[in-house]
């Protein structure tokens, strides 16, 4: 759900005209759009040139789906209704859900102390949680119009901040030289990552440990103080009983007029019909794996907690807090591709995935959700117990078709229930940037040891001159592109032919005069995205390497 709003000044102002906004969700086969006449915007024109820009920032929530386009085009579609199928399901689920609650006594451990949760979270989580929300400016153009050069002295108090999502991305537009920006959340942890951050810089950014429902204002603001207050994922983390006391804080702190930007999760977003027996709390309301909590929102029931209605003390009338001015639902179909091979896909018989340096499971859990094979099993390694341990807390880990374990790819042993020439396909993505460069041999060597013959290695890693590279600060440097994160964990950045080196393999036999070569490159190439910082006139490039390679 996402929504902009205003502290009242009295009736609340005419939603008509109420945009759809916030959602995920999917579905099989759409109800498709009359098709208008006018000629289709250069993104969705079909035209192989316009097409490559299908993934523009600026572009998001502009892909619909009419009459006569192949559903299959793209893995996404925007503003496009659930069918009835789908919500029969959904209903299903949530039924099969609150038949399976979670226990009283684990309700109310989880309700104790929910910041400690996110303590975990954040701990576990370090090197995946950071995702620059690039629509916000899209969503709440009240970001662009404080960020503006001439626009004046303003305060941004983006609560339930995490590690910066939304605070270092509107910074980095940011061109008002009197803007500053108060991010709060009630873990220590996130607030740590915040002022870790090698953008964190405190003559326009403060970071502060803070809950929104407390009986305090965050450090450094008074009443009505603040410009723009943004909440977005964060409503959905508060118990119920939290909501109205959230509100009335959210006004203290706003001047007359101030704004609201807030998103959240929608009643019916594939998350929520998700969820596994033991994960229910209340209606529309779960934990997840990790003991962090959701709340999934219905519009009216949005429209009720932001009216913000409270009996004023020795009045007999109340007063509504805030202005709806604009509240919706934004849904997008995610379309699984892949099922159009459902026949060869189900056939396929035995396999093995090895996941290596799996992290959280980033890999491993989206093969499993599109797997069709019933003969699957995904092994996922990681050299942090801490990872392995979030893997087997997550909601979707089961035994039957994945292993998550402790393992070292330089070690002399292989994983757990692993033995040689045992794995179909091996995944390492972003792994070999976190070794030293003298471990990559052994790794190659046991990637190559682990594989069937003809097995494939699936490989992408961060390339030379890539913006993370180019952003380091003095300090960071280990070695000719090594470096080392504000968090101690290390990367490197390759060279397209030092993976050809690396991959090749080669080595000696022993006994033998001649060298053989471990893998066949079957294909190895850059992928650079440019991002364009408008607002400075700034060219930006990423860059990765990736390959395909099969054991000889």
């Amino acid at each position: 759900m996402a929504s902009s709003l205003t502290p009242a000044s009295g009736t609340p102002a005419d939603e008509q005209g109420l945009v759809e906004k916030t959602a995920a969700l999917a579905l099989a086969q759409p109800d498709a759009q009359p098709k208008s006449q006018d000629a289709p915007p250069a993104h969705r024109s079909h035209d192989p040139e316009n097409n490559l820009k299908r993934s523009d920032p600026f572009q998001f929530g502009s892909r619909l789906f009419n009459e006569g386009d192949d559903v299959y085009e793209f893995n996404a579609w925007d503003h496009v209704e659930t069918d009835d199928a789908y919500k029969e399901y959904a209903e299903e689920q949530y039924e099969m859900q609150r038949q399976s609650p979670v226990s009283d006594f684990d309700k109310n451990r989880l309700n104790a102390n929910p910041a400690r949760m996110w303590d975990l979270f954040y701990k576990n989580n370090t090197a995946n949680f950071f995702k620059n929300r690039k629509w916000l400016q899209q969503e709440f153009p009240i970001l662009g119009e404080v960020t503006k050069e001439d626009a004046g002295p303003a305060v941004i108090l983006e609560i339930g901040a995490g590690a910066g999502n939304t605070a270092f991305p509107v910074l980095a537009n940011n061109k008002n030289p009197a803007l500053k920006v108060h991010a709060c959340d009630y873990s220590k942890k996130a607030v740590e990552v915040m002022r870790g951050h090698e953008e964190y810089d405190t003559k326009h950014m403060q970071a502060d440990v803070w809950d929104v429902t407390s009986d305090e204002l965050p450090p450094g603001l008074g009443e009505e103080s603040v410009d723009v207050a943004i909440l977005v994922f964060i409503f959905s983390a508060l118990n119920p009983n939290q909501w109205q006391k959230a509100v009335e804080n959210v006004h203290r702190l706003l001047k007359p007029g101030g704004q609201v930007c807030f998103r959240d999760y929608g009643r019916g977003d594939l998350a929520q019909v998700r969820f596994k027996k033991g994960r229910y709390l209340d209606e529309n309301f779960y934990v997840r794996g990790d003991g962090t909590r959701v709340y999934f929102f219905e519009l009216d029931e949005l429209r009720t907690i932001w009216k913000g209605v409270v009996e004023k003390e020795g009045e007999a009338a109340t007063k509504e807090l805030f202005e709806i001015e604009d509240l919706g639902v934004f849904r997008r179909m995610l379309v699984n591709r892949a099922r159009k091979l459902r026949i060869s896909v189900e056939d396929a018989g035995p396999a093995v995935i090895l996941e290596i340096g799996a992290g959280a499971g980033n890999t491993a859990f989206p093969v499993l959700a599109n797997n069709k094979n019933p003969a699957l099993k995904v092994h996922a390694c990681d050299y942090s117990k801490k990872a392995v341990e979030v893997m087997r807390g997550h909601e979707e880990y089961d035994t039957k078709h994945m292993q998550a374990d402790v393992w070292d790819v330089t070690s002399d042993e292989l994983p757990p229930g692993l033995g040689e020439e045992s794995v179909d396909v091996a995944i390492l993505v972003f792994i070999f940037s976190a070794l030293n460069p003298n471990q990559w041999q052994k790794a190659v060597e046991n990637v190559h040891r682990l594989l069937k013959p003809g097995g494939q290695v699936c490989f992408r890693d961060y390339g030379r001159g890539d913006l993370a590279q180019v952003r380091f600060k003095k300090g960071r440097y280990l070695d000719e592109n090594f470096y080392v994160r504000g968090d101690g964990t290390r990367v490197y950045f390759f060279e397209l032919d030092e993976l050809r080196t690396i991959w090749k393999g080669v080595i000696d036999k022993e006994g033998e005069a001649a060298t053989k070569e471990l893998f066949e490159i079957e294909d190895l190439g850059v992928d650079r995205r440019m991002l364009v910082n408008r607002a400075r006139k700034l060219r930006m490039y990423r860059c990765w390497m990736q390959g395909k390679f099969k054991k000889i």
